[in-house]
């Protein structure tokens, strides 16, 4: 898509800013100043974060993988301005199964 819309780049880079968090911090240990500005201006949250570590004890893998998904989910209902939530699952759990949403 960048070949072809070279303009996007630029896009991207004045309107997408990675943060630094922790799933399985309450508030997903963002910082109370950023979180501020998160709630007051983020229209859009791509939450593509997950342990895929098959040796995760179950308690672990539960704290990041659901309860952190929890956390984000509640960081997008204190969104005043937010259009689109999409979460990333793993690739695990997709299918080859031929018309696997009706298995």
């Amino acid at each position: 898509m960048f070949e072809t819309r070279p303009e996007l780049v630029q896009y991207v880079k004045e309107r997408v800013i990675p943060i630094q968090g922790d799933l399985i911090q309450e508030g997903l240990g963002i910082l109370p100043e950023v979180r501020k500005v998160l709630t007051e201006e983020l229209d859009v949250i791509i939450n593509s974060a997950a342990s895929v570590s098959f040796h995760d004890h179950l308690r672990d893998a539960i704290q990041i993988n659901y309860f952190g998904a929890v956390r984000v989910l509640a960081l997008a209902h204190e969104c005043k301005r937010l259009l689109v939530l999409s979460h990333v699952s793993t690739a695990y759990v997709g299918s080859n199964f031929p018309n696997f949403s009706t298995v």
